[in-house]
């Protein structure tokens, strides 16, 4: 029976030393808000007439994964899970309405692992990241710019090559030098000089035989 008290109180002790730390934002001062999470550490803020929580499930070589816990306290709430890496943004939906109310983006993670997350309150508008967040982006502006380059070297290609046609044409052939036939002379070689002596000597007079 004595050791019952310290099983409780080593029972107690442990959450508190599992549980990571805790911090708040508030989206009436900024729309936009940096966070600093390690492994473990949750963030909570108040939005839509609640009060919500992402915890940092998970830190990986570029990306974090993170448990949602939307209306903390209420007896529906239903605890999801989100990943996000430097290249996506994730975009999640606290009441289940059908749209976007929160934007979390991994901005980097430092070598103690660290994450620096931007957390926005979506624009009611357009759903969509407003406002310096870095050098985060979502996959549809990183498509377009893919497209945009393609199309700027397709074009730079297409005008290097009329540009050399056009020198090509307009580059007047080379004129032969004078004096020089285009056909080399026949061979002569010793014996088609023999030859022709022997068939231009002079036929002996037939008076002279008999002489």
């Amino acid at each position: 029976m004595r050791l019952l008290p310290i099983v409780i109180l080593l029972l107690a002790f442990v959450p508190l030393v599992a549980a990571g730390e805790s911090t708040e934002i508030d989206f009436g001062v900024a729309r936009t808000q940096p966070v600093y999470l390690y492994e473990g550490d949750e963030v909570r803020f108040d939005l839509l007439g609640g009060t919500h929580a992402l915890i940092l499930e998970n830190t990986g070589d570029g990306s974090v994964s993170l448990d949602i816990v939307p209306f903390i306290g209420d007896e529906n709430t239903r605890v999801g899970s989100g990943y996000v890496t430097f290249d996506t943004v994730l975009k999640i939906d606290l009441d289940r309405d059908g749209s976007t109310d929160l934007n979390v983006a991994l901005y980097s993670i430092a070598e103690d692992g660290r994450a620096h997350l931007v957390v926005q309150q979506a624009s009611e508008a357009t759903n969509e990241i407003t406002g310096d967040v870095g050098v985060v982006g979502s996959d549809e502006s990183g498509d377009s710019t893919r497209r945009t380059a393609l199309i700027a070297l397709g074009v730079m290609v297409l005008l290097l090559g009329g540009f050399l046609y056009y020198w090509n044409t307009k580059t007047p052939p080379a004129e032969p030098t004078a004096g020089v036939s285009g056909t080399a002379p026949p061979a002569n070689d010793g014996s088609v000089g023999a030859d022709s002596s022997a068939a231009q000597k002079p036929s002996p007079d037939p008076a002279e035989e008999y002489l």
